[in-house]
């Protein structure tokens, strides 16, 4: 069932169609009573109307007898002189009688338009204090509602805040659960690479052995084919030389001082030849000789290079998942802390309202008060958290440090090559901005658990820090296929090995018939 609602003004004008469930339509009964006198306005507008049209009815008529009289007037101007003094007098008539209607209109609609007035006034100020005190009824009817809206909403929003704070806290003790296996996986991979590492240097040390061996027994041929070449040399050189003198006492005695000379000069240009060609044969030896040895360090240096590649690319590889990983935790937290600001915010602009509505009707604020302690705790709560992530904070930021220091030690004294020196550089600008990231990530603390999200991170540098503090001390043994560590080789041509790099950068030079692989001067040159 619609009911309609008239306005205030009494016209009749439907206003808005109330609802039955609204609860206005206890006042509409209320408003009922004014129709009748709504009726009785709108009658009393009627009968005006009608005195309206009845006084324009009377201006038509006297505009009718003006006409008529006027052309009376017109019909008198021709008459005599005598009728000029009746028709002036009757114009007069005529005037005063239009004056007296117009002044008596006049009146009349000022009567009418002041009682009007009057009456709408008090009519308008009534309804203002009812319309008044209806508003003020559904205000506080509109507060309660609300005020009892807010309350249901606040005790929602609170209940699925610990239910998100507990399935926060399970999946905080999952992810620690998940670090531990990662980080076991990943100490076990190490452990895997290092061992690969031993066993590849080894075997790069057995071949540069082998190649060592090979040079040194192509060398020992090579002075054997020398000195055979140069007892023939001396041999046929002591041969012509005694030749020679023999001809020449022959040529002495039997000759002039012109055939003595030209003798000499034949043996000189002889003996200069000899040694060119010896020097050449030598210096083409000795050539081989280098060109053999650059082209195995060569070989054995791509060899090494590869190895070190290979490395970094595993190293890299696991920084990048390391940083994923962070990263992605990181974002996680930012968004759990970010909807937790907003309800937050939204919890306390709700206790807000409250507080205001009831220090607005006086009622007392208890729950309010109970609402500001519980908050006070749980920031409390969050400080002590704050606080002990502070103290892990502190307690994991040396094992960065040292994993960084450790990791520029060990590229500035253990390798001389320089691809490997700007890969390693690389590699320790890499280490130092995900040790920045890790301090970073561990101010950022949850509000309910207080965990550390990069403690992965740290375990693995703190992890590597220890392989590489073990490498800068001792160099990795290599290992057999049993399990054990290979002893050191007594052979003392293995003295060069321990630095392969070294032989790259020794000075070149002639080698000496007296040099050795086991003596240092053999090794240096």
């Amino acid at each position: 069932m619609l009911v309609t609602h008239y306005h205030p003004s009494g016209l009749g004008a439907p206003g808005r169609v109330c609802d039955p469930c609204d609860p206005c339509v206890p006042e509409v009964g209320h408003l009922k009573s004014y129709e009748a006198e709504a009726i009785q306005l709108r009658g009393v507008t009627h009968e005006l109307q009608k005195a309206l049209r009845a006084s324009a009815r009377e201006m038509d008529h006297l505009r009718v007898r003006e006409k008529i009289l006027e052309e009376e007037i017109r019909g008198l101007k021709k008459a005599p002189a005598a009728r000029q003094s009746t028709l002036q007098r009757a114009k007069r008539q005529a005037e005063e009688t239009e004056a007296e209607f117009r002044q008596k209109q006049e009146k009349m609609k000022n009567e009418l338009n002041a009682e009007w007035e009057d009456k709408l006034r008090s009519e308008c100020s009534r309804l203002k204090a009812e319309l008044d005190e209806l508003h003020a009824e559904e205000k506080h009817l509109a507060v309660e509602s609300m005020k009892v809206q807010k309350e249901q909403e606040l005790r929602e929003l609170k209940q699925t805040w610990e239910q998100r704070t507990e399935e926060m806290t399970k999946e905080i003790s999952k992810l620690k659960d998940s670090l531990t296996e990662k980080d076991a996986y990943y100490h076990k991979e190490m452990e895997n690479m290092r061992t690969n590492a031993d066993r590849d240097v080894w075997e790069l040390r057995r071949k540069l052995q082998r190649l060592d061996e090979k040079n040194w027994t192509q060398q020992e041929v090579l002075q054997e084919k020398h000195h055979e070449e140069l007892e023939r040399l001396r041999t046929d050189y002591e041969e012509r030389t005694s030749d020679l003198e023999a001809r020449l006492g022959v040529a002495l005695k039997e000759s002039d001082p012109e055939a003595r000379q030209q003798a000499e000069k034949v043996h000189n240009d002889e003996m200069e030849h000899l040694c060119q060609q010896h020097r050449l044969s030598m210096e083409r030896l000795r050539e081989e000789l280098e060109a053999e040895k650059y082209q195995a360090m060569e070989e054995a240096r791509v060899i090494v290079t590869k190895h070190h590649e290979y490395l970094n690319v595993g190293l890299r590889e696991q920084l990048t998942e390391a940083t994923t990983s962070s990263t992605q935790s990181r974002e996680e937290l930012d968004t759990v802390k970010s909807t937790l600001a907003l309800r937050d915010d939204m919890i306390k602009s709700l206790e807000e309202d409250l507080a205001r509505q009831r220090d607005a009707e006086g009622a007392p604020a208890a729950s309010y008060t109970d609402s500001q302690s519980s908050i006070a705790s749980s920031s409390e709560s969050t400080c002590s958290q704050g606080s002990n992530n502070s103290q892990d904070t502190s307690a994991f930021q040396s094992p960065i440090f040292r994993l960084a220091f450790a990791l520029l030690s060990f590229m500035f004294l253990k390798y001389t090559l320089s691809d490997t020196g700007v890969t390693l550089v690389c590699l320790g600008l890499a280490v130092l901005a995900l040790s920045w990231c890790g301090e970073a990530l561990l101010l950022v603390r949850l509000p309910t658990a207080g965990v550390d999200v990069s403690l992965s991170a740290v375990v693995a540098a703190a992890s590597w820090a220890r392989c590489l503090e073990e490498t800068g001390s001792a160099a990795p043994r290599p290992r057999n296929t049993a399990g054990g560590e290979v002893p050191p080789a007594s052979n003392p041509r293995e003295a060069p090995l321990k630095a392969p790099w070294a032989l790259s950068l020794a000075p070149r030079g002639p080698i000496l018939p007296n040099s050795r692989p086991g003596s240092a001067e053999g090794a240096l040159r």
